[in-house]
């Protein structure tokens, strides 16, 4: 009885373009990120992270080592550097994209905040619960927490009674559902 022994060559493909030419694993420990030459200058002209598992990697860009004109060389070298000085802006850009985007998502849930609570304060002094003469407590010993309590108080109110009408309303719309059956 002849057993052929098992092949346990892994043929790596891109997993950008399905390529299986001249492809580099990811060198980062615990992570076999299979990637060709051209995606891969592709992918690091822009993020010095690994597409998988978005650690950051040492960046090495290999060039071919064709015979070329003196001249070529140092067009293709001025290139180069331009190009490496352009990854390493757009990635600052991005960067600093990333934080202001979300900057101006906390900003804008703090100016909900603040609309919410005014409301709440607004539905307190329609209702007379607490003191409807001053809308920010300048009078009291502690305007902020007077007006921070009142506010939450009509928020939460108004808040129990937007919910109370949705029920009241599926419940409607259920038995008009129910009656027209």
């Amino acid at each position: 009885m002849n057993i052929n022994p098992l092949k346990t060559a892994v043929q790596h493909k891109c997993h950008c373009c399905t390529a299986e030419k001249d492809i580099e694993l990811c060198e980062l420990e615990n992570c076999e990120y299979a990637l060709c030459l051209p995606c891969k200058h592709k992918i690091y002209k822009f993020d010095n992270k690994c597409p998988c598992c978005r650690r950051e990697i040492d960046i090495t860009i290999y060039q071919d080592n064709s015979e070329e004109d003196s001249s070529e060389e140092d067009s293709s070298e001025e290139d180069s550097s331009e190009e490496d000085n352009l990854s390493i802006n757009n990635r600052k850009c991005n960067k600093i994209l990333f934080i202001l985007k979300y900057f101006i998502k906390i900003l804008s849930y703090l100016i909900l905040l603040f609309i919410f609570l005014c409301l709440g304060r607004i539905f307190t002094i329609m209702t007379n619960i607490g003191p409807s003469e001053n809308f920010w407590f300048t009078g009291f010993e502690k305007p902020v927490l007077m007006f921070f309590i009142f506010s939450v108080l009509g928020s939460v109110f108004i808040f129990c009674v937007c919910l109370l009408s949705i029920c009241i309303c599926k419940t409607f719309n259920d038995s008009l559902k129910d009656l027209v059956k």
